[in-house]
C-alpha cells in the first residue's frame, strides 16, 4: 500500500492530533478576528469550532497530491506560453474571414495514473491551440482537435510528461502516447 501512495505520488490526511490542534487554533483565530475579540461570543465560538473541525475531517478529500514545487515553477513559463498561443489561436480564427477547420477525434492513451494529475492534464489540454478533452474511457482520453494537421499527439505527450514531473510520478510505459 505505501509503495502504491509512492507511485501515485499521493499520502494519507487525516486530522490527527497535531492536525487536530493546527486546525483549532486556525479556525479560533478567524474567530477572534470575526468577533473581533468578544468573550461572549465562545458560547457559539466553541461548538462552531468542533462543528468546522468535525467538517473538515469528513470533507477532506482522502488524499492529497504531493506537488514537487521547482517543477510547477520550471512549468510556469511554459503554461504562459500555452496560454498566450492558445488564446493567439482562438483569436485569429475568430478574425478570419474563411476559417480553416480540419478536425478529429483523436484517441490518447493516458500514461498518468488516475487521480489529481490526470484530471489536471485533462483540463490542461484545453490550453493546446484548438484542442478539447472530450470523453474519458478508462485509460483512454479522446481529443477533439480544429486541425487533424497539427501534431497534437506530441504536444499531449509533452504536456503529459510536464504534468507527471509536478507530481513525482512516474508514467506508465504500457501505453505509449507517440
Amino acid at each position: 500500500m505505501q509503495s502504491d501512495r509512492k507511485f501515485r505520488g499521493e499520502s494519507s490526511v487525516g486530522l490527527g492530533i497535531s492536525g487536530i490542534f493546527i486546525h483549532s487554533v486556525i479556525y479560533a483565530a478567524f474567530w477572534v478576528a470575526l468577533t473581533r475579540g468578544d468573550a461572549a461570543s465562545w458560547v457559539v465560538g466553541v461548538p462552531a469550532i468542533a462543528w468546522a473541525l468535525w467538517a473538515t475531517g469528513r470533507l477532506a478529500p482522502a488524499r492529497i497530491p504531493r506537488i514537487h514545487l521547482p517543477s510547477v515553477l520550471l512549468f510556469l513559463p511554459t503554461f504562459l506560453k500555452l496560454s498566450v498561443h492558445g488564446g493567439l489561436d482562438v483569436a485569429r480564427r475568430a478574425m478570419a474571414r474563411e476559417v480553416q477547420l480540419d478536425p478529429d477525434l483523436l484517441e490518447y492513451p493516458l500514461r498518468l495514473p488516475a487521480g489529481t494529475a490526470r484530471v489536471l492534464f485533462m483540463n490542461l489540454i484545453s490550453l493546446l491551440p484548438g484542442t478539447l478533452s472530450a470523453n474519458l474511457r478508462e485509460d483512454l482520453l479522446t481529443v477533439h482537435v480544429l486541425d487533424r494537421g497539427q501534431d497534437t499527439r506530441s504536444a499531449l505527450a509533452h504536456l503529459e510528461e510536464d504534468v507527471a514531473r509536478i507530481f513525482s510520478l512516474r508514467l506508465n510505459q504500457g501505453a505509449q502516447a507517440a
